[in-house]
């Protein structure tokens, strides 16, 4: 059962040094890099925000969906610890710091070194929280697709999917979800998106135990004719969005820390528009922090081709952010989702 509790705890400072990020490309490779510098703490009027700055310096940051109001903050010595991933990629990351910096509004964004047009990217998007409310199970709704494992897995509609990993230990809704760390199911996949073409709205309700990992790893993917596609996933303890191409990417990471219990996530990625995608968490948008290579702009979408849904870690699966992609202790011991719907306009979480 979803409730309300959100840690915002200050994210960790770390030694200097270039870093590389993780990059996927169709097929799964990590290959693309990038840097950050800079820590500061920050707090914004109703929410506390997490920033990195720029070259030793953070100029003005616009405020995230919703917001009114802008922050500055400076940044200094901060960088973050490479590591390397686990499997066939090999992945390393920026360690986030922590900035300060004043904000006004509802929720205030943040830009390492970059303003909303050219690095918050979701900024672009005029969209708030407090969205619609559903209500639970896919038979008491019309959505174009949906699975919430209440009565298995439609294999005429989703593929690759395994049956076993469907489970009663943990649901956010119903009786059952679908396990995806350990001994994992396989990742959902489809093809067959109905009247969506090229906007998809997106909602999933995630359980990470005991903790989000410090490394990332991918959860929801959208592609494109051209295997080009949108991701939500995870990194830092949060959840993160992310643009790839085949051999480049574009991270933007967000807090709160996703802790023990069920959150709702929401997404919306948007093919008529070249923007970043958007998400929210429990109905609420989410402080954007630290976004890397901004100047990789997501191109125009005439068709997605396919959805994936699943468990793909590109780092150890270790809760602390430092050394990067470690596999703790202490580390993710379970993890499940549930309650996964798309749509042609937003779904809302259950009430």
């Amino acid at each position: 059962m979803q409730t309300k509790k959100l840690r915002f705890d200050g994210i960790l400072g770390f030694a200097c040094g270039a870093l590389a990020l993780v990059a996927c490309g169709g097929s799964g490779a990590h290959s693309s890099t990038g840097s950050t510098s800079g820590t500061s703490s920050a707090s914004a009027t109703g929410s506390t925000q997490a920033a990195t700055g720029s070259s030793g310096t953070t100029t003005a940051s616009t405020g995230a969906i919703g917001s009114a109001g802008t922050g500055a903050g400076a940044g200094s010595s901060a960088g973050g610890s490479a590591g390397a991933g686990t499997g066939s990629s090999a992945s390393a990351g920026a360690g986030p710091g922590s900035s300060t910096g004043a904000g006004t509004g509802s929720s205030a964004g943040s830009s390492a070194g970059a303003g909303a047009d050219a690095g918050a990217g979701p900024s672009d998007a005029a969209i708030g929280g407090d969205g619609p409310v559903a209500t639970a199970g896919c038979s008491n709704n019309n959505y174009p697709l949906c699975i919430d494992f209440e009565n298995g897995i439609d294999t005429t509609i989703w593929t690759g999917g395994t049956a076993s990993a469907i489970t009663t230990v943990d649901a956010a809704h119903g009786t059952h979800s679908y396990r995806l760390y350990p001994m994992g199911g396989g990742l959902l996949t489809v093809k067959q998106l109905g009247p969506i073409t090229n906007q998809l709205w997106g909602r999933f309700y995630v359980h990470f135990v005991p903790e989000a990992p410090g490394g990332h790893g991918n959860i929801l993917g959208a592609y494109d004719q051209s295997n080009n596609w949108y991701e939500i996933g995870w990194q830092f303890n949060g959840i993160l969005g992310d643009y790839h191409t085949n051999n480049s990417e574009r991270p933007l990471r967000s807090m709160p820390y996703l802790v023990d219990q069920w959150y709702c996530i929401e997404s919306f990625f948007d093919g008529t528009q070249t923007n970043m995608p958007v998400w929210w968490i429990n109905g609420e948008v989410p402080d954007y922090y630290m976004p890397d290579n901004t100047t990789l702009i997501p191109t125009l979408v005439t068709q997605f081709a396919k959805i994936t849904v699943g468990f793909t870690p590109y780092a150890g699966l270790g809760i602390p952010q430092t050394p990067y992609g470690n596999s703790g202790p202490p580390a993710l011991t379970n993890m499940y989702i549930d309650d996964i719907a798309f749509d042609t306009k937003r779904i809302g979480c259950i009430e």
